[in-house]
């Protein structure tokens, strides 16, 4: 699925004791790349080649988790993750879903192929402009627009906003997230952990100009402030992700982590629930003052 801007996959596709009979391995999985101008659904992308000319949301999103190898072949799990690159989408995506160079490319399904480690999963968020106290839309022009990097990789990294949809998600949490605005730091942002790991964290960053002050709270049920930390070490070892840094670049740390997420089980596989975006709670907004 493909073909839309604003209906994106989060982490809730599992595979588990998967066989084939008399199927060449090329042809166990295909990942079609849509075009985002061609979504089937009405946003700001629809019939608008020239202003997005890249491919689909949801082809840039596009995952799965073999939660035992039997997909892909493996002796050991697995995520699944769309190959969408830089030709492909006017340079705003590209390698995404490549967590290091244990992950093979497998052209013919059109995916990158990364082993879990047994501790890797997928985490999905809605990231906002504005300070928020209800759910967001699946569009809205407050959408954050820009780019998301991995930490010490800017090659890989994947487009925010695109159709002005928040919704964002990807490989968690031996690498970090690092958002670059287009526009630019902005005042205010509130960023919902729709589906987050409920230990360990993702680190996440963005950057300010030197010298500003922040109040960030972090509401997963009841608000608490988040206090600010001496070293990006004290952000890794807050277990309630209650700790920030900002370091002599203006780049400000935060680790995500729900610790009551939840998880939906079957058949011996366990998903992170997803869908925390409509409780309101789980959020943590940044108020600066630049």
């Amino acid at each position: 699925m493909t073909h839309s801007n604003i209906f994106k996959p989060q982490g809730m596709f599992h595979a588990k004791a998967i066989g084939f009979e008399g199927t060449p391995m090329a042809q166990r999985l295909r990942h079609v790349h849509r075009l985002a101008c061609q979504s089937y659904h009405s946003d700001t992308c629809t019939r608008q080649c020239n202003f997005c000319p890249g491919t689909a949301g949801s082809s840039q999103t596009a995952n799965m988790i073999d939660a035992d190898g039997s997909l892909v072949g493996w002796n050991e799990a697995a995520i699944i993750g769309a190959d969408d690159e830089d030709s492909e989408t006017d340079y705003r995506t590209n390698e995404w879903w490549r967590i290091d160079d244990s992950c093979q490319r497998n052209l013919d399904w059109g995916f990158w192929l990364c082993p879990t480690m047994g501790h890797r999963t997928v985490v999905s968020l809605f990231i906002m402009q504005g300070l928020l106290s209800s759910p967001p839309q699946r569009t809205h022009p407050n959408t954050a627009v820009g780019m998301l990097y991995h930490f010490g990789r800017p090659e890989r990294h994947l487009d925010v906003g695109l159709a002005e949809s928040p919704m964002v998600t990807g490989p968690c949490c031996d690498i970090g997230w690092f958002l670059a605005l287009d526009g630019g730091a902005v005042p205010e942002l509130t960023i919902f952990l729709d589906q987050m790991v409920e230990s360990g964290g993702l680190v996440f960053a963005t950057a300010y100009p030197l010298g500003a002050s922040f109040t960030i709270n972090r509401c997963l049920t009841n608000c608490v402030a988040v206090s600010q930390g001496s070293s990006l070490q004290d952000v890794l070892d807050a277990p309630l992700g209650d700790v920030y840094f900002v370091d002599g670049l203006g780049r400000l740390f935060l680790k995500f982590v729900a610790g009551n997420n939840g998880y939906f089980e079957a058949a011996g596989v366990s998903q992170l629930v997803n869908g925390h975006r409509y409780d309101v709670g789980k959020v943590v907004s940044i108020l600066v003052a630049i």
